[in-house]
């Protein structure tokens, strides 16, 4: 399980910032289908909820997506999906236009998900193995293993061995 923790109450959030959160959902999905052959177990539920969620509101309410309506406004006022006439069932043609828009969001992060597990593999199974022996981790000390120097707890240069790897 991970969680952010955000350093100050804030009014507003960065698209980027919402991105990384549902990165970080998107890991699990990604890790799983990295270490087991591409296979994945029903556990990544609540972060693909999560994910989604956040996608959704990112596309339809915040203006952090690839249209500038807000899918709230169009439905109030049953002005139908953007991007040309109004559609028999617009209510039905407006929900599936966001679907798409939210997958194809979700698709693209979960690529960059897997390109930066990929990339970082042996950080990953280091602060693996610091977590099997430690079973909690400060943010500080999940930066020592990575960088493999002493931390609050965790002296990080024993998960850089190789052999530990």
């Amino acid at each position: 399980m991970v969680a952010s923790i955000p350093p100050d109450d804030q009014f507003t959030h960065w698209k980027s910032e919402y991105e990384s959160d549902i990165l970080v959902s998107l890991a699990s999905l990604s890790g799983e289908r990295m270490f087991f052959d591409g296979d994945n177990s029903s556990g990544v539920s609540g972060d693909l909820e999560s994910a989604t969620t956040v996608a959704g509101l990112m596309e339809g309410y915040w203006g952090m997506g690839s249209t500038v309506s807000s899918y709230a406004s169009s439905r109030r006022m049953d002005l139908g999906a953007p991007g040309g006439g109004k559609p028999v069932d617009s209510k039905m043609e407006m929900r599936r236009a966001l679907s798409d828009r939210i997958e194809d969001n979700l698709s693209s992060l979960l690529a960059k998900s897997e390109s930066l597990l990929r990339d970082n593999r042996r950080e990953i199974l280091a602060v693996a193995h610091a977590l099997e022996t430690h079973k909690t981790l400060s943010g500080n000390d999940v930066h020592a293993v990575i960088e493999g120097r002493l931390g609050d707890v965790v002296n990080g240069a024993l998960y850089s061995n190789a052999e530990n790897i």
